[in-house]
């Protein structure tokens, strides 16, 4: 899924202030809803940041399930992992 904010998003009003970044929150909640497993979330592991989202960064967030209680997510800017995490389920 191919996700572009254009900066007006409410997400980016104080997080932070002169210098939006879509919040890691957020970027979870998106794995989340997009997530091909419909059961309640128990947690989340592996999860990391190493680089952030701006207003007008073109990302790509893949989803897969990677076994029956277990979904990766990754937030893509061109071939570089801005965040990632392991849902479970």
């Amino acid at each position: 899924m191919r996700l572009k904010f254009d900066g007006t998003e409410r997400f980016f009003e104080g997080h932070f202030p002169g210098f939006p970044v879509l919040p890691g929150v957020v970027q979870l909640d998106f794995a989340i809803k997009t997530s091909p497993v419909k059961r309640p979330l128990k947690s989340v592991k592996k999860m990391k940041f190493t680089d952030i989202i701006k207003p007008g960064d073109e990302v790509e967030l893949k989803v897969v399930a990677t076994g029956e209680n277990e979904v990766k997510y990754e937030f893509l800017k061109g071939e570089k992992i801005c965040s990632s995490g392991v849902l479970c389920y």
